[in-house]
């Protein structure tokens, strides 16, 4: 979440398809209560995936939002999640209510091949068992999306802008302060720290700092910039996928501080 100027947002995340929302509240910084619902938005990130971290830039009028969209998921767990939403209904039910709605719904959005359907839209049983293997074509990438946010905490139904990382991670979590931003990558247990003043789109980091046998996740600025407190779950990064199983006992979860060096921004 972040705070600011009588704003609270907050992203929302992890359902079991790739989803997510932010919403902003209103908050009362002097008696730290949260008040009513000022907008949301969340449309968008069920085409992109899981929102994670929020931050506001520098003046306020923008949100800077990670989002994380790397899940493969198939035909076959599409449908299952679509199932879960009528629980209640016998299982002959569900499947009637849903089955075309579904099968469209996955054609118009290309998440699978054109082939699995029979010219009036019903999915062909020739060629569905093939198409229950096929992975879901988006959301497929990570990044960073920008929505404006008013005075008043309304934000923009869709990014102004939406940067986009080509390589396998995960963000997890972004802060900013200054002209400096950090953002967290769980998958490769690093976090990397940016200047706004050279670098608004976040292409280059100044500095990437790897952190051995931890998952990184959190990162805070501290108000003067000068600290930054960096959390960690205590768990290996194998095969650049998180594995579960790697948990250790006792767990090893960690926090990091680190002080601002110069001429280096962060050591």
């Amino acid at each position: 979440m972040a705070i600011r100027d009588g704003r609270l947002v907050a992203a929302y995340c992890e359902n079991l398809a790739p989803s997510g929302a932010i919403v902003a509240y209103k908050f009362d910084e002097e008696t730290g209560t949260i008040g009513k619902v000022l907008d949301k938005t969340e449309s968008w990130f069920s085409e992109y995936g899981d929102s994670k971290g929020v931050c506001f830039n520098a003046d306020g009028t923008k949100v800077f939002v990670t989002f994380e969209s790397d899940k493969a998921l198939t035909l076959l767990d599409r449908i299952e999640m679509a199932l879960d939403s009528v629980k209640g209904l016998s299982i002959s039910k569900k499947m009637v209510a849903l089955s075309n709605k579904v099968y469209k719904k996955c054609a118009k959005n290309k998440l699978i091949e054109k082939s699995a359907f029979s010219n009036n839209g019903s999915p062909s049983s020739e060629n569905f068992e093939c198409a229950e293997e096929r992975v879901i074509k988006k959301p497929a990438k990570n990044g960073i999306a920008v929505f404006s946010i008013s005075a008043d905490g309304k934000i923009s139904e869709n990014p102004q802008e939406v940067i986009l990382r080509r390589k396998y991670c995960s963000l997890e979590n972004i802060d900013m302060v200054e002209h400096r931003c950090v953002i967290t990558d769980l998958v490769n247990s690093s976090f990397s720290i940016y200047d706004l003043t050279r670098d608004i789109q976040l292409r280059q980091p100044v500095q990437t700092v790897t952190l051995d046998d931890v998952a990184v996740h959190g990162a805070k600025f501290a108000p003067d910039g000068n600290l930054l407190i960096v959390s960690s779950l205590g768990k290996k990064v194998a095969n650049q996928r998180v594995e579960w199983s790697t948990w250790t006992s006792p767990r090893q979860d960690k926090i990091f501080v680190f002080e601002r060096a110069s001429p280096p921004p962060l050591s």
